[in-house]
C-alpha cells in the first residue's frame, strides 16, 4: 500500500496544526515540566501522560478529536487547539470542574508539606474580614512562631506569558492580606495559568516555605512542591480532555 505523504498525514484532523495557534502552544505559557518526572506516591496514569503530552503538544489522538461535533454548551469543536482551549475553559464541557481542578492542587500541595512536617491547615476559619463573609484562604501553614497563608487560582492565561497570573496574585492579595495580616501571619498568593505556568506569587511561596524545613531537605522541598503542583495541575488537564470525549460516546 502507498504510504500516505507526510503533508496529507498533517492534514488528517486528529493531527491538525495551524500557523493561528492559541496561547497554550507557546512554550512560555507551558513551563511545568516538572510534571514529566516520576513520582511513585502521585504518577500520572498511562492516559492521563499521554493526554496531557496531546495538550503540551497542541495535538490530539483519533479516540480524543471531536472536531466536527458539538459541545454540550453548543460550540462547535472546528480545530484541536479550540477543542482544547475551550473544553479547559468551559464548565459544561465535562463534569471536571474548575473547582475540583483546584482542589487537586490544593491537597497536592498540603500533603507535600505535611510530608516535610509543616503544619498544614486546609480553609482555616480564623480570619475575620471587613464584609463579615466567612471567606477562607485554601492553606495556612503554621512554621516557626508564625504562619504563612495562600489562596490558589487557576486562570486563563493572557497572550503575554505570566500577566493573567500576576494579576490573580494581585487580586488575591486585595482579598486576604488585610485579613491575614490582623493575625500577624503572611499572606502569599498562589496563582498559576491553565496550562502550567506558575505565577510570581507562588513561586514565592514555595521559596519562602523552604526555609522551614530541615537544610538537607530544602532543595529536594522545592523539587517536590513544583512536581506536586505540576502533576496535579496536568492530571486536571487531561482528566478534562478525557471526560469531554467520553461522554460523546
Amino acid at each position: 500500500t502507498q504510504r500516505m505523504s507526510l503533508e496529507n498525514q498533517l492534514r488528517m484532523p486528529d493531527m491538525e496544526l495551524t500557523s493561528n495557534l492559541l496561547p497554550q502552544a507557546h512554550a512560555a505559557h507551558q513551563i511545568d515540566s516538572q510534571w514529566i518526572r516520576y513520582r511513585h506516591d502521585a504518577p500520572l496514569s498511562p492516559s492521563q501522560f499521554i493526554t496531557a503530552l496531546s495538550i503540551r503538544l497542541n495535538v490530539l489522538p483519533p479516540h480524543l478529536n471531536l472536531c466536527g461535533t458539538r459541545c454540550r454548551c453548543g460550540t462547535l469543536f472546528t480545530s484541536t487547539s479550540q477543542q482544547i482551549s475551550h473544553s479547559l475553559l468551559c464548565d459544561k464541557a465535562c463534569s471536571i470542574s474548575k473547582t475540583l481542578r483546584h482542589n487537586r492542587v490544593r491537597d497536592a500541595v498540603a500533603a507535600t508539606t505535611r510530608a516535610f512536617g509543616i503544619a498544614t491547615t486546609v480553609e482555616p476559619t480564623i480570619y475575620a474580614y471587613d464584609d463579615l463573609v466567612a471567606h477562607r484562604p485554601d492553606l495556612l501553614f503554621n512554621v516557626g512562631t508564625t504562619g504563612y497563608a495562600t489562596d490558589f487560582t487557576i486562570v486563563e492565561p493572557d497572550p503575554t506569558p505570566g500577566k493573567a497570573a500576576a494579576a490573580a496574585d494581585k487580586t488575591k492579595v486585595k482579598a486576604h492580606m488585610k485579613a491575614v495580616s490582623a493575625k500577624g501571619h503572611t499572606f502569599i498568593p498562589g496563582a498559576m495559568e491553565t496550562y502550567g505556568l506558575i505565577g510570581p506569587g507562588l513561586t514565592n511561596l514555595v521559596q519562602s516555605l523552604s526555609k522551614f524545613v530541615l537544610p538537607q531537605e530544602s532543595i529536594e522541598f522545592i523539587q517536590d512542591m513544583f512536581s506536586a503542583i505540576a502533576i496535579a495541575a496536568a492530571a486536571g488537564r487531561a482528566d478534562v480532555l478525557l471526560a469531554t470525549a467520553s461522554s460523546r460516546f
